[in-house]
């Protein structure tokens, strides 16, 4: 069986989805198609932390895509919320960092220097005085274990599966088709075009074609013998219950956080693991994520553990996505490599791949992102 598109994206994670929901809003008719259920990978199993974040254009590519992202967010949740009912848990709840460690300062340090340089609101808190401001901390206040603390106010958070859930809501009601259980078995490709993609017994032609399939990207280029360096790193959470909301900043220390949700739970994570395709939860994982949250906040230690989770995050050599067309085939692009930041990057790469797909230029400066720097000499 044929169908036609204007576009067909390959992979259903949150990616893929507000692609979907994007180009489905500017009256492109898509579908999207996943190996299994939509948003079902690391997209549910992120911790949705929205980074504060300011547009410049002189700013690295990064940068500009984190702080468009930022925007897009603000203006996504009312509109998801009034389209399917689906309220994402989008908020602002600002963010404390702390180092307790030498060399954790010096990085927090640096980091905070380049906060300043960006014109981000960042606030110096003396460590005696954390309880002041998160009285949930009144323990680690009190232990004068910390070394440096600051405070960004304009970081948010989105709750991932229901930010997914609107998003799959919305496209639907747009009109996108949805094929879940419909993995990619192969490219057909004719005069440095993909002509279509088959699916079972679905085969899916269109004008554009983009890949969102995550860690299982590469595999699926390599298909067509397109080579993209990509590997999965797992990452480990757990979630805590409290019988009322503990706090309400996130807490960051080094790569490790803790996400305070209005309903009392607490997302704390997370791990990275380098184990191939490995989506187990370990004893050891998990049991340094509950240790390094009750070192945060001591009321944590009679905190209900709901469940614990894993999901592959798919990572490039330089930490940066890879956003470009694929060479040497003008209607196919690609989206992938966005690691720790794939609900947060999700809205402005959805911007940026919709505008090149529906023949414009994209407004920041994606150059960070091509894959040519992979074999630039």
């Amino acid at each position: 069986m044929t169908n036609c598109y204007d576009s067909v994206i390959v992979g259903a994670g949150v990616i893929g989805l507000s692609l979907a929901y994007e180009l489905s809003n500017r009256g492109q008719r898509t579908a999207i198609i996943d190996r299994q259920q939509p948003g079902q990978e690391a997209s549910w199993a992120g911790a949705g932390i929205l980074p504060a974040a300011k547009l410049s254009t002189t700013a690295p590519s990064r940068d500009q895509l984190c702080a468009l992202s930022q925007q897009l967010h603000a203006q996504w949740a009312p509109r998801l919320y009034e389209q399917t009912g689906i309220n994402t848990g989008y908020r602002r709840s600002g963010e404390i960092h702390i180092a307790r460690d030498p060399q954790d300062r010096l990085r927090l340090n640096e980091q905070v220097a380049k906060w300043r340089n960006d014109s981000l609101d960042v606030e110096e808190l003396d460590p005696s005085h954390l309880e002041e401001i998160e009285p949930a901390l009144a323990c680690l206040s009190n232990s004068q274990t910390v070394l440096a603390a600051y405070r960004l106010p304009d970081t948010c958070q989105v709750r991932n599966p229901r930010h997914v859930r609107a998003l799959l809501s919305a496209c639907q009601q747009n009109g996108v088709d949805v094929l879940s259980g419909a993995p990619c078995d192969s490219w057909e490709v004719k005069r440095g075009r993909v002509q279509a993609v088959h699916a079972g017994d679905q085969r899916l032609e269109a004008d554009s074609f983009c890949l969102t399939a995550g860690v299982w990207s590469k595999a699926l280029l390599q298909q067509i013998n397109i080579r993209i360096p990509l590997k999965p790193v797992r990452g480990q959470m757990a979630l805590l219950t409290c019988p009322t909301r503990p706090f309400r900043s996130v807490i960051t220390e080094n790569s490790r956080y803790l996400v305070p949700r209005d309903d009392g739970r607490v997302l704390v994570g997370s791990t990275e693991d380098d184990v191939g395709m490995d989506v187990r939860t370990t004893t050891q994982g998990i049991s340094g994520l509950l240790n390094f949250a009750t070192s945060l906040v001591d009321g944590l230690k009679i905190a209900q553990l709901e469940r614990c989770w894993a999901g592959l995050r798919p990572s490039t050599p330089d930490g940066l996505p890879i956003l470009d067309r694929a060479p040497e085939l003008d209607n196919l692009y690609i989206a992938t490599g966005h690691f720790r930041g794939g609900i947060h990057l999700s809205t402005g790469t959805a911007h940026v791949l919709a505008t090149w797909i529906t023949g414009s230029n994209a407004e920041i400066d994606t150059s960070d992102f091509w894959l040519k720097r992979f074999t630039a000499s």
